[in-house]
């Protein structure tokens, strides 16, 4: 008895001397706290901004403080409202970020590395050693093959369009989700979203998103527009934009079992439809395609994210996920209402309603039409495109020595403050 007492304790000393081991050459991996000093990775990890709350509808306007003139309105890219800047502002610091120097080199991970200058750089990993790296309608193509995102990875990358929590306080202002018919709309505004609750009648209403050029202020309720690649991060920046399409669709959803939400993505290839149903199916379409999958409804509200990224059809149920490719033809004229929901059946709520879009990569004229890496050699950029100097400026990429490992953030709200 005593000797096996003895053997399970040696055991125990040993594992704990080795998780001691372990958790310090952990540590020794992460340096010191970093101060992020350029804003080319926004909106994702911000350099020095300005920072300001909309006096129309009370959303967080955040502008880069080296691409911000505050002697000019600033326009609310959420409602629309110009107004100007507080005259006592002040700039502030950039996210704060410590270094694993021990996380693998993964592509649509962030990383920092020494530049060319000797200064350190703070871009997202795109192409691997050996690769070539071309663009086209803002996508990034590796050999010759488009990379594509998953759900998870399209969070990390994604851009905001639209904050549905965040509305005017006027009634003049244009609403961008709108239920219609409205005279039989079976849809209702909330204080947090929209609830829908079927009607004996069985008639058709959908909820629609109409956009708006956020900085063409004031709005104008007769004239949407499509979705194009504006940065309001870059708020005194002017350039020509793109027309975006890959966007998706944020909501914490709560459906009753007899429920089926139906999304529709009006796309230049035509429409995409996700139903989600209470009952436990998730099922993507387009033409002649579709693919199916079993869900977990579960009780209370769950996140869900579905939308088109990468020329593929994407979605995330709580934890689950999954894509679909998209057999793309560019057939007909981008839409002014990209984005629809309907639902049949049952009751439903959404709440934390959010539109957002996909990074547009695009490579100024003036550069190289393709980057070849050699061996050794990563291709990186910047999250903010217009104003990033990146991958798409250097020849031949970043060698591997001059990484210094992951980047991750500290929470803005818990983290070490601004």
């Amino acid at each position: 008895m005593r000797s096996t007492c003895l053997r399970l304790a040696m055991l125990l000393a040993v594992f704990t001397a080795c998780y001691a081991v372990t958790q310090s050459d952990r540590l020794r991996g992460m340096s010191q706290s970093h101060t992020v000093v350029s804003g080319s990775m926004a909106a994702a990890i911000l350099g020095p901004h300005y920072r300001q709350e909309c006096a129309e509808c009370r959303f967080t306007l955040i502008c880069g403080a080296d691409t911000t003139d505050v002697r000019q309105n600033v326009v609310c890219p959420n409602c629309g409202e110009s107004q100007s800047w507080k005259a006592d502002i002040l700039p502030q610091r950039g996210d704060a970020a410590w270094i694993d120097t021990n996380a693998p080199m993964r592509r649509w991970h962030v990383f920092a590395y020494h530049n060319d200058n000797g200064e350190t750089g703070v871009k997202r990993l795109i192409g691997m050693p050996g690769e070539q790296i071309t663009f086209n309608e803002g996508d990034v193509f590796a050999n010759g093959n488009r990379l594509q995102k998953t759900a998870s990875q399209f969070r990390h990358v994604r851009q905001l369009i639209h904050d549905d929590r965040f509305q005017p306080s006027s009634a003049n202002a244009p609403q961008r989700w709108r239920a219609v018919p409205v005279s039989t709309t079976q849809w209702q505004r909330t204080s947090n979203g929209w609830s829908f609750a079927a009607a004996e009648s069985g008639d058709k209403s959908v909820l629609r998103y109409h956009h708006f050029l956020a900085y063409e202020s004031p709005l104008s309720s007769d004239t949407p527009q499509v979705i194009q690649d504006d940065c309001p991060y870059n708020a005194n920046i002017s350039r020509s934009l793109n027309t975006v399409d890959d966007v998706a669709v944020e909501a914490d959803v709560t459906l009753a079992k007899e429920t089926c939400l139906i999304w529709r993505f009006a796309t230049r290839s035509g429409d995409v439809i996700v139903r989600v149903q209470g009952s436990g199916h998730l099922r993507l379409q387009h033409g002649s395609q579709h693919r199916s999958w079993v869900i977990y409804p579960g009780r209370g509200a769950k996140n869900l994210l579905v939308g088109i990224c990468d020329r593929q059809a994407i979605w995330q149920w709580g934890e689950a996920s999954g894509t679909m490719e998209l057999r793309w033809r560019n057939e007909r004229h981008a839409s002014v209402t990209p984005v629809e929901v309907a639902a049949s059946g049952g009751k439903a709520r959404l709440t934390n309603l959010r539109l957002w879009r996909d990074v547009y990569y695009f490579r100024p004229a003036y550069l190289q039409r393709q980057q070849m890496l050699s061996r050794g050699s990563w291709f990186v950029l910047g999250d903010n495109v217009p104003v990033s100097v990146d991958g798409r400026h250097q020849q031949g990429g970043v060698r591997g020595k001059r990484f210094l490992g992951e980047v991750n953030i500290w929470p803005r709200e818990s983290g070490p403050s601004n």
